[in-house]
C-alpha cells in the first residue's frame, strides 16, 4: 500500500505519512460497530509455537454479514 500512497503523495503534494494515517483511519473507522453477533473487528488470543500468547485483530464473519445486509436495506 505504501508505494501507491507514495505516488499519490507526489501527485497531490501531501506527505506519505499523512496519507498512511488517513488510510489507516478510513480502514478502521467502523471497527467498533456492534451487531447481534458482536463487533465487526475483535481481538482473539493466539498461542504461538513457543508458548507466547499474542492478541490478534480478527474480522467476525457473522457480524460483517449482518452489518452488510443491514446497511444494504437502509433507505
Amino acid at each position: 500500500m505504501r508505494p501507491v500512497l507514495a505516488r499519490l503523495s507526489k501527485s497531490v503534494n501531501t506527505s506519505l505519512m499523512q496519507n498512511v494515517k488517513r488510510a489507516r483511519e478510513a480502514l478502521h473507522e467502523n471497527d467498533d460497530i456492534d451487531t447481534m453477533y458482536g463487533t465487526l473487528v475483535g481481538k482473539i488470543e493466539v498461542t504461538c509455537e513457543d508458548g507466547a500468547k499474542v492478541l490478534v485483530d480478527w474480522i467476525n464473519p457473522f457480524a460483517i454479514l449482518v452489518h452488510a445486509l443491514t446497511i444494504r436495506n437502509e433507505p
